[in-house]
Order: structure tokens, then C-alpha cells, then sequence
């Protein structure tokens, strides 16, 4: 139902921009990373209840759960998303790298966050095919 509703959200997101497509993006750099990352932990709480499936159950589970083909649509989803937050994050920080420790450790540990989901995401879905 989460996925449902996410990509109902992408969909009005694109058609509102083929509709208008000259009017200037109303989200500034900050607010679009903001927004990014934010889908992008919501589709790794996603991919974790997508990894239950992958477990066995007494009347059995279809080969798209069991051989972690679910899994990878989820990773490839956010690591999409992990991009766009990556080229969000490149607006607000790469340009003018901060100058004050407080700034650069926000920087870091935003890309840090940022890099890290698709990575663990990954590893997650390696292993629970090596298990199911």
C-alpha cells in the first residue's frame, strides 16, 4: 500500500511538470533534498518488509520474493532516489563547501546517509537470497 500511494505521488510529481513545463521548479535545493531523503528512508522501511518476504512460509512463496527479484526493484528504486538526493545535496553543499566544522560534519554525514541506503539495501538483498 506504501509503494501504491509513492508512486501515485511520483505520477502527479511528473504530470504536474509535463503540464507546466515552464514554470521554475517551486522547490529550492534544500527543500528538494529535504524531500528526497525523506522517500528515500520511506522506501528502505519499504524494502524491509519486502526482505520478510523473502522468508518461507508453509504454502511456500512465488520465485519473484523467494530469488530476491522484489529486492532488487526496491534497491534500484532507491538508489534512483539516492541519486536525486545526491544531486540535491551537490546544490545546497558542493558548490560553497562549508567552512565551520558544525557545516561540514551536517555535509558529511547528509552524504554519508545519502550513499549509505542503496549499499545496505543491497547487501541485505545479496544475503537474503543466499538464505531463502
Amino acid at each position: 500500500m506504501i509503494l501504491v500511494d509513492f508512486f501515485k505521488a511520483i505520477c502527479a510529481v511528473m504530470l504536474s511538470h509535463r503540464i507546466a513545463p515552464a514554470e521554475a521548479s517551486s522547490l529550492s535545493p534544500a527543500d528538494s533534498l529535504t524531500v528526497a531523503i525523506t522517500m528515500e528512508g520511506l522506501l528502505f522501511a519499504a524494502f524491509s518488509v519486502g526482505y520478510k518476504l523473502t522468508e518461507p512460509t508453509e504454502e511456500g512463496r512465488s520465485a519473484f520474493f523467494t530469488q530476491a527479484w522484489f529486492g532488487w526493484c526496491i534497491v534500484s528504486v532507491i538508489a534512483l532516489l539516492a541519486a536525486a538526493a545526491g544531486a540535491s545535496w551537490w546544490e545546497v553543499f558542493g558548490s560553497d563547501w562549508p567552512a565551520n566544522v558544525g557545516d561540514l560534519l551536517l555535509g558529511g554525514g547528509l552524504a554519508l546517509g545519502i550513499a549509505a541506503q542503496p549499499i545496505f539495501a543491497a547487501v541485505i538483498n545479496i544475503e537474503s537470497k543466499k538464505t531463502s
